[in-house]
């Protein structure tokens, strides 16, 4: 404490520093990671890079859109949501405060697991596009239902056996060959040959927010 208060003080009284010393060490215990998450803004999903993260916010890289004072939610690859609102933006990175501090080893260290593969779940985006699937040579429409970077759920009338190799188109997407892991009743779940790359992900969600709202996508 002696050696902060000297590198502090300057023309600070000892009340102003021993305030200040606090806040300080509360602000460095940062921990840097480098994982995909999912933020939540006005209702809407979409992926984030996770850059590092303290008991009171976080820095993430994002490509969607937020104002300064609004209010958004991060879902980490744990399961765990923390809700907060935006203090900085300097594109494509983004400063969130939390509402209430949190425990950064809770929130980090305790993974959910996808019951049918027993391995760390990606974020999925709920979805609601439609595309089409080909298999066996044969064009069938389906519905995308959610989505990662990982894998998809779809919605589809037909039948499909559990790992037959099929190729599926979604709107601003290239062909994606995709095997077919679970079905049931009208939904089957699909992965990706090749698990799409975070900026392409993100390049293709660019790409349908501009198709909406009838301007170009804006560059990565």
């Amino acid at each position: 404490m002696s050696s902060i208060l000297r590198r502090l003080s300057g023309s600070r009284t000892i009340e102003d520093v021993t305030a200040i010393a606090p806040e300080r060490r509360r602000n460095i215990r940062l921990t840097t990671v480098f994982q995909v998450a999912k933020i939540i803004v006005a209702g809407r999903e979409e992926l984030c890079i996770l850059r590092d993260i303290s008991p009171n916010g976080l820095k993430a890289e994002i490509y969607c859109r937020v104002a300064l004072e609004e209010t958004v939610t991060v879902e980490f690859r744990t399961g765990h949501a923390v809700s907060g609102r935006v203090v900085w933006t300097n594109e494509p990175f983004v400063g969130v405060t939390f509402a209430e501090e949190v425990s950064v080893v809770g929130i980090l260290s305790h993974s959910s697991f996808d019951e049918r593969v027993g391995r760390i779940r990606p974020p999925r985006l709920a979805s609601d596009l439609p595309g089409r699937l080909r298999a066996t040579d044969q064009d069938h429409d389906i519905r995308l239902l959610d989505i990662s970077q990982a894998g998809a759920k779809i919605e589809i009338d037909l039948p499909f056996r559990p790992v037959v190799p099929c190729d599926m188109w979604l709107p601003a997407l290239d062909r994606k060959r995709v095997l077919v892991r679970w079905t049931r009743g009208g939904t089957a779940g699909v992965m990706f040959a090749d698990p799409i790359a975070f900026r392409e992900f993100a390049s293709w969600r660019r790409a349908l927010a501009a198709r909406d709202s009838g301007s170009r996508p804006t560059p990565a």
